[in-house]
């Protein structure tokens, strides 16, 4: 009997010794079953890998404001694609995907926690620069009618200036005098200059004739110039309205893209969009810019964040948001963390430093 205590005894001081095999092999089970496995792919601004290999945004901030108030240790894993990660969360790989829309489609593959940012899909299309405008205004207007504007407008030149140098060459010989050709061309330079309300001042009638024909071409100037101005401005911004898509109507008669795999790319192909797909949003901002699709579809947010970053003044994000939806995290079934992540996420996002993240990753509280 006596031995049967001694050999209890010598068990139980082994296991609780510090730095004994059992008891350290106790902590690292304890803590494998406290470690969250965190899942992300590059989505900016929720989630986006640094310089350093090292994740960061968003969803990443968030994330460390839950798993601090419930006392979480968490690894981030990152994979290339959504599609990876919510089959990574079905095999139990990983426990927590930080960002993904909070659809029926995703409720039956796994358990969303109360959404923290409502977005929607995004149309990118491609920016053109002023200067394009004006190319294009000039490609599509006919070399003739360019000719017949600068020929009419010498005309009136001509018209207004001989009228002056016949009124003006006795009286101001010194302003319209001379021979012919030169006092016709004096005034041909004051009816330009007048036009286009320059008026340097160096010539100027002085018989009443003179100065009731320039009081008459003052008048006539403002209107011909304000109507021709009024014409230009108006096909500029006719070419710049009537690009090839204003909205989603026009997505199903243009080369469109978007994320393989994506609500977005099956949503197209439902509405009869022939869209290509990419394996990541840059390939596609990309296709645009080399002129080989014309718009790509994905989450607005992350659309505005990569175009700022990298495609800034050449892709352009429509302000119009397509299929609104909330984003949230999703936990594998039946996962006792999801109520606590529920919680905790309803108390950040209610905080006023929620909105200065959002503000600081140029987003707004919807």
């Amino acid at each position: 009997m006596r031995i049967h205590i001694y050999t209890l005894v010598a068990f139980v001081s082994l296991v609780i010794t510090p730095g004994s095999p059992v008891l350290a092999m106790a902590q690292q089970e304890a803590s494998r079953e406290s470690l969250v496995r965190v899942g992300v792919f590059e989505a900016p601004p929720f989630s986006v890998k640094n310089n350093k290999g090292d994740w960061e945004g968003l969803g990443i901030e968030l994330w460390q404001r839950v798993a601090d108030e419930l006392g979480l240790l968490s690894e981030v894993q990152g994979y290339e694609e959504l599609l990876k990660l919510r089959r990574a969360l079905t095999a139990g790989e990983i426990d927590v995907i930080l960002t993904i829309p909070a659809t029926q489609e995703y409720e039956t593959l796994m358990d969303l926690t109360q959404p923290y940012y409502r977005s929607g899909w995004g149309i990118a299309v491609n920016a053109d620069a002023f200067g394009g405008h004006w190319m294009r205004f000039l490609s599509g207007t006919s070399l003739t009618s360019i000719a017949f504007i600068f020929i009419g407008l010498a005309g009136l030149w001509i018209i207004a200036g001989t009228a002056i140098y016949l009124l003006e060459r006795r009286r101001n010989p010194k302003m319209f005098g001379g021979s012919w050709l030169n006092g016709a061309g004096q005034g041909v330079w004051w009816a330009a200059v007048t036009m286009t309300t320059v008026g340097y001042g160096d010539k100027a009638p002085l018989t009443p004739g003179g100065r009731v024909v320039a009081v008459i071409w003052m008048f006539a100037s403002i209107v011909l110039i304000s109507s021709l101005t009024a014409s230009i401005s108006a096909s500029l911004t006719t070419e710049k309205l009537q690009g090839k898509v204003r909205g989603p109507q026009d997505l199903p008669h243009v080369r469109v893209g978007s994320i393989r795999d994506s609500r977005p790319l099956q949503w197209l192909a439902e509405n009869g969009a022939t869209a290509s797909p990419y394996e990541v949003i840059g390939a596609g901002l990309d296709a645009i810019v080399r002129n080989e699709i014309d718009a790509f579809v994905f989450d607005i947010a992350v659309l505005k964040y990569v175009v700022n970053s990298d495609f800034a003044g050449r892709i352009a994000v429509l302000p119009r948001t397509v299929e609104p939806y909330y984003v949230g995290m999703g936990v594998a079934n039946n996962n006792k963390l999801r109520e606590a992540i529920d919680r905790s996420l309803l108390g950040v996002i209610a905080g006023e430093e929620w909105r200065r993240l959002l503000a600081q990753y140029g987003l707004q509280e919807q």
